[in-house]
């Protein structure tokens, strides 16, 4: 991990974990409709390191998810779900075991993971606007199965060699307690606090 410091000054951290917070915060109300059970998403710890020391495939991820945004702000970010967590998240929607020794995804899944994206990304965009006071939309997510931690990055990062990285805390009511990141360049964290300079002036 790289100090934060050398990229940003602590209030930028504080103004890059807050309008996460409030974008993601929003969306654990549609995660909770669409799963039937209550869904809570913590307050981000934003941390900053290099693309060497980032290994997906390590860190349990088996899903991401591409957030392009289409208006009003300019880049993408990446979403990344761990394997149970996925897993918990088929069951609460297809109302069905499924085994945690076996579980792949399969077109199915990754079709409905991505529906729930959806549902959720989009009350994100919409409480970005509000927090921005702009309008923010985002085009369709995109999800994808990891594999290969060389592949994502090459494919997702492509030549970024520092990243920032968003983990949110995610429970699941008696389901899982964890975490999933957001995962964004220094140039589209720079883009967030250019678009936040109206709100602290």
């Amino acid at each position: 991990m790289i100090d934060p410091g050398k990229y940003f000054t602590s209030e930028q951290i504080d103004m890059l974990g807050e309008v996460m917070n409030i974008s993601m915060g929003s969306s654990a109300s549609a995660a909770s409709v669409m799963l039937g059970k209550r869904v809570d998403i913590t307050t981000p710890t934003v941390k900053v390191m290099s693309e060497e020391h980032f290994d997906p495939v390590r860190d349990e991820y088996i899903m991401g998810v591409t957030i392009s945004y289409v208006e009003g702000i300019s880049g993408r970010n990446v979403l990344l779900l761990k394997r149970n967590d996925v897993r918990c998240i088929l069951e609460c929607m297809m109302g069905m075991e499924l085994d945690a020794e076996t579980f792949e995804v399969d077109e199915m899944g990754e079709s409905a993971v991505c529906e729930l994206m959806n549902q959720m990304l989009g009350s994100s965009s919409t409480a970005m606007s509000q927090f921005l006071n702009m309008t923010v939309n985002i085009s369709t997510p995109t999800a994808f199965t990891i594999e290969d931690s060389d592949a994502f990055k090459k494919e997702f990062l492509g030549e970024d060699v520092t990243i920032v990285d968003c983990d949110f805390g995610f429970k699941i009511e008696d389901k899982s307690d964890s975490s999933f990141c957001i995962l964004m360049s220094l140039e589209m964290a720079n883009v967030y606090l250019e678009k936040m300079k109206n709100i602290y002036q």
